[in-house]
């Protein structure tokens, strides 16, 4: 495979979440060695399974000893998670060298936790954004490793928000494995 955008060499990816994520991560030279989709229904679930071999890829996956024991032994760099809808166990989370990151749609320590775009709406946030941090044991509680702001309409809801961060979402999750 060939060398990532940053002249460094690319990451073996353990994924969780949302497909295109992992398509754009992909894309950006690293290799996906296990890709966990959290929706039979998700955009780009088709284009994936038919990038990785079928003992890479699943939806909605039992995450037991024997998934994390198959998973470790893919020789992961990272445990990437971009939407994924459970907490992940521990046991994944120190499955790899580097460790684990995600992507939070708030300004940490913001909005921890479920539902933070209801959050930002209900409460008049006027800024929110997105945070890419280290995962722990405890939802959101992981050091922040960047963040990416946006202003926040008074016409939006919990949607219109949801919309509005994809794409500054994915940005900062292709900038910082990036990075690593």
């Amino acid at each position: 495979m060939s060398k990532s955008g940053s002249g460094r060499e690319p990451l073996r990816i353990a994924f969780f979440g949302l497909p295109i994520a992992a398509l754009l991560l992909r894309e950006d030279g690293h290799e996906i060695v296990r890709a966990a989709i959290c929706r039979d229904d998700a955009l780009g679930l088709r284009r994936l399974s038919r990038a990785l071999p079928p003992d890479a890829f699943s939806v909605k996956p039992r995450i037991d000893a024997a998934y994390v024991a198959r998973t470790r032994a893919l020789s992961p760099n990272l445990v990437v998670s971009w939407f994924w809808t459970k907490r992940l166990p521990p046991s994944i989370l120190k499955a790899t060298r580097l460790g684990a990151l995600g992507v939070h749609p708030s300004l940490l320590p913001r909005h921890r936790g479920p539902d933070p775009y209801f959050w930002t709406i209900d409460r008049g946030d006027a800024l929110t954004g997105v945070s890419a941090h280290w995962l722990e044991a405890e939802y959101d509680t992981g050091a922040v490793i960047a963040q990416r702001s946006l202003d926040v309409s008074p016409s939006w809801n919990a949607w219109d928000l949801a919309k509005a961060l994809d794409r500054p979402s994915l940005a900062l999750l292709r900038d910082v494995v990036r990075r690593l």
